[in-house]
Formats: structure tokens, sequence, C-alpha cells
């Protein structure tokens, strides 16, 4: 067994964001996500773009996304590969992770 693996986790969930028109109107969503917890520990989430019919992996609401699939198991694999630590991008991924 390869002890590089952390287990990886899935949970469905809903999150909030809020966001303002060019007119100052505040508008508030939801949106369902799967939870991404490495251990105990939740590192993200998972949602779709409806509009891209893509799914993306966000470390949180105002960030840039770091991965994704064009189906939800695609995006999982890929996000599996991105954090593994002997991935070819490791240290950008940390860097992510960090700021």
């Amino acid at each position: 067994q390869n002890k590089t693996n952390i287990m990886i986790t899935y949970k469905r969930g809903i999150e909030k964001y809020s966001f303002y028109l060019s007119d100052g109107t505040r508008c508030n969503e939801t949106q369902k996500v799967y939870y991404v917890y490495q251990g105990k520990s939740k590192i993200g989430f998972i949602s779709n773009d409806r509009d891209l019919n893509t799914w993306y992996f966000y470390k949180n609401i105002d960030s840039e996304y770091l991965c994704g699939g064009l189906t939800l198991k695609e995006a999982k694999e890929n996000l599996n590969k991105c954090i593994s630590p002997n991935h070819f991008n490791a240290e950008r991924v940390q860097k992510y992770f960090n700021d």
C-alpha cells in the first residue's frame, strides 16, 4: 500500500454566497456542492458549472478553481492527482492552498 495516498471523502452540502449586480443590488445564491475532506479536514468543495456543464474544485467560495472535469467522477480523479505529493505541479498546488 502506497502511504502517500491520503483518504479523500465527499459529503453533499450547500454553499451560500453573495454577489452584487452593476446597480448595487445584492444577490444571495445557494448551490448544491460536494464538500471535500482530507482525513477530517475540509479542504474545499466541488461544484457544477451549469453554463459550461463542467465540475470544478474550489478551496473556498472566493478562490479560483484548482482543477475540474467534465463529470463529477473525472473532477474527483483529477483532484486526487492534483493533491498527490508527487504531482508534477505539487509546489503550485501547495501555494494554492496556502494563499
